[in-house]
């Protein structure tokens, strides 16, 4: 693959000026990687592969790191309008320095997060099942997102949409989910495709 240019979702606090001020900056970020598919009958095993450099972080002024990303996936479909979907994650931050650890970076050297997902069609594929669960820590314990959601097509260009997130935080300290925790939402959607 080439090299991929984007900036970071997450920014860090960078503090720049005459007079110092802190403000939040989105990194540059370049990415190269490769993915693999490999269907077996019913099944399909996935694999993804990627280098994220220019991280930058607040303990770090003037400094950046490098990510990797690997991801092994597992997706089965040999049920009649159903597929069900395991995909593991690890993110390892290169060369990582203890400082990155508190205060507002909140960083880790390594991340993982597991993937769990359903989908179903039923009543002649009008109606659609998805429900959807992450996990963040080697056991879930930095917290979990759940998404359940039913959308019925009520012709072929008006589809409702109902459902529900829900956010629960973990024994183990996760800045997003820690803060969102009570943050659960019901859902409902008309959408028409023209």
């Amino acid at each position: 693959s080439r090299p991929d240019s984007s900036f970071d979702d997450a920014p860090h606090v960078a503090v720049e000026g005459v007079v110092p001020t802190p403000r939040l900056v989105h990194s540059e970020l370049t990415m190269v990687g490769s993915a693999v598919r490999v269907a077996l009958g019913n099944w399909l095993v996935k694999g993804e592969l990627a280098r994220i450099d220019g991280l930058e972080f607040a303990a770090l002024p003037d400094e950046t790191r490098s990510r990797w990303d690997v991801l092994a996936g597992l997706e089965f479909s040999g049920i009649a309008d159903t597929t069900v979907t395991v995909e593991l994650l690890n993110r390892h931050i290169v060369d990582f320095d203890d400082a990155l650890a508190g205060g507002y970076d909140n960083a880790l050297e390594d991340v993982n997060q597991y993937a769990l997902s359903y989908r179903g069609d039923f009543l002649h594929q009008r109606l659609h099942a998805v429900a959807v669960w992450l996990a963040f820590g080697e056991t879930g314990n930095r917290g979990t997102v759940q998404r359940y959601a039913l959308t019925y097509d009520l012709i072929d260009a008006l589809a409702a949409t109902v459902g529900m997130l829900v956010y629960q935080s973990g024994d183990k300290e996760n800045f997003l989910l820690d803060h969102g925790q009570h943050s659960d939402r019901i859902f409902a959607d008309i959408k028409y495709s023209f």
